[in-house]
């Protein structure tokens, strides 16, 4: 479990995320409980019938992911009709956006994640997902920022974004950038996040730091 440096879990998506679901919902055992079902078959029928059984698409694409996990015609044809109708998923946005980026190209998962930003564009959740997975992907740091800085014009007031801007701050940390790295906690300082005592008592640190620098 990875935790924040406030002892909060963070819901982060490094990688696809794999459902466990420990048996089928009703209806779908006939369908999706054998190893030999033709799961393009159950996928098709589903669609056909417009099916808003939560459990039973979340189930069914599961076992996709374990039969067919290099279709990505199958995978993306199962994602997109789930996500048509259960547009608040962002955990399913962030899995189909892997998808893209392992069997496709950088760009196409990209194209996910944006799509995904016109349903969950308040999630903090999914912002956390979207810039892990631009961290791990994008080369230009500039554009990890431009990531980062779209997701705080949406959610950089919410309460429980410290487990964001505590990932913006491990970021600039890492590219050596203090002086950015000072001007993000004078923003988040602004905000009564949930890590509000903590940034105060870094960005102290971080000022003394600064100083013994310049006076050596």
């Amino acid at each position: 479990m990875e935790v924040d440096n406030h002892g909060n879990e963070l819901h982060t998506q490094t990688q696809p995320m794999d459902v466990e679901i420990f048996s089928a919902p009703k209806g779908q055992q006939a369908k999706c409980g054998k190893h030999d079902v033709d799961l393009g078959e159950t996928l098709h029928e589903m669609i056909a019938e417009d099916s808003l059984d939560f459990g039973s698409w979340t189930f069914l694409i599961s076992e996709i992911e374990k039969v067919h996990s290099d279709n990505i015609d199958m995978l993306s044809l199962a994602y997109d009709s789930f996500l048509s109708k259960f547009l608040l998923c962002h955990w399913y946005w962030t899995k189909y956006a892997y998808h893209k980026a392992r069997l496709c190209t950088v760009v196409e998962a990209v194209d996910i994640f944006e799509r995904a930003v016109e349903s969950t564009t308040f999630s903090v959740g999914f912002w956390l997902n979207y810039c892990t997975f631009s961290e791990s992907f994008l080369m230009d740091p500039s554009d990890i920022r431009r990531v980062y800085e779209r997701a705080f014009s949406f959610v950089g007031k919410d309460y429980n974004c410290h487990v964001l801007w505590d990932k913006y701050l491990q970021f600039e940390f890492s590219q050596q950038q203090w002086g950015m790295l000072a001007h993000i906690y004078i923003r988040v300082l602004k905000f009564p996040t949930k890590g509000l005592h903590f940034y105060c008592d870094k960005y102290d640190m971080l000022l003394m730091v600064i100083r013994f620098c310049n006076f050596i």
